[in-house]
Formats: C-alpha cells, structure tokens, sequence
C-alpha cells in the first residue's frame, strides 16, 4: 500500500497587473484582441516557456485609463516637477488634492480631504484630470501623440528629455520676460 499523493497548491510567482482587450469576430469565431500590445508582451517576459497560466475574462463597463495615459501624466509631472524644483510626487499630491478631491472628511479631530486614485478614473477623467492639472498649474501638456504608440524605454526617455529641453526653454523666456 502506498501513501496517496499530496497535491502541492500552486503560489503564484508574478501576477501582472490588469490590462483590457476588445473581443472581435475573426471568421465564425470570436478572439479577445488585446488593447495595449506592448504592455502584454512586457508582462509576458515574466513568465517562463511553458508555464500554466491562468486568466478571468470579464467585460469592462467603465474603460478605466489607459497605461498610456498614466506614462503620459508621469511624464507631464516630472516636466512641472522640473519646472517648480518640487518632486514628480509632490505634484502629483498636489494635483489629486486640487482636482480630484471628492470632500473633507475628519480623523483624529483633523480635518483631511479625500482624493480619487488616478488608477480608478475612466479614460475621460483622465484626460479631465489633465486638463484640469494645466490650467491650475499653468503650465502647458506635451505633445500627446507618442504615447499612443509602443515606444522603447531608450525612445521614451528621448521623448522625455526632449520635452524637459522644451520646458527649461520656456521657463528661460518667462523670467526673460517677467524681468523686463
């Protein structure tokens, strides 16, 4: 008699984060066509040949934003972050305190106010958000049209110093400006 087999429970290694697909017709069939191409392919390099995957397909009833467009704003804040000698994170802080609180709310007799995640907006408030950020802040958003595209991390960050340059030469003819 031999001792029955204990089967091990399987502890997830990597676990990639949500990403959205649209669901076509390919000839009498439906396939799921994945929205952000070079984002699967970058989490795919986590796994292994021949690893057992698994996946929950649900429908999306509010399409949240997009990685694009959380890159884009990272981006746009490191730009002002770069403008005003402040952190990428103080302004993004800022930002969500200013155009994302939802009330005030008091703990510990202190009162605090309660912002949205940006991971939660909808593709609209997002670009809402955005809009919202450059006139608060005054400064303008860069060139959105690379981020709809999957880049490099060596063309992103081409992209990224290109627009500082772009900046310091605004700020350069601000102060030239404001001092006349």
């Amino acid at each position: 008699m031999t001792a029955p087999e204990i089967k091990k429970k399987s502890i997830p290694t990597y676990e990639t984060n949500e990403f959205t697909a649209t669901v076509v017709k390919v000839g009498n069939y439906k396939e799921v066509k994945v929205n952000h191409l070079a984002y699967f392919h970058n989490e795919m390099e986590n796994f292994r040949e021949g690893d057992q995957v698994g996946f929950v397909i649900t429908n999306v009833k509010k399409r949240l934003r997009s990685l694009s467009q959380n890159s884009y704003m990272h981006c746009y804040f490191t730009l002002i972050a770069k403008m005003t000698d402040a952190s990428m994170q103080d302004i993004k802080h800022w930002a969500k305190g200013k155009c994302l609180s939802n009330g005030i709310t008091e703990v510990f007799g202190d009162k605090i106010r309660k912002v949205k995640d940006t991971h939660r907006l909808t593709i609209g408030e997002m670009i809402e958000f955005l809009a919202r950020v450059e006139v608060e802040s005054g400064y303008p958003m860069p060139d959105a049209r690379p981020f709809n595209l999957p880049i490099t991390h060596e063309e992103f960050r081409q992209l990224k110093e290109n627009e500082i340059s772009k900046y310091k030469k605004i700020k350069s003819d601000l102060k030239h400006f404001l001092t006349q």
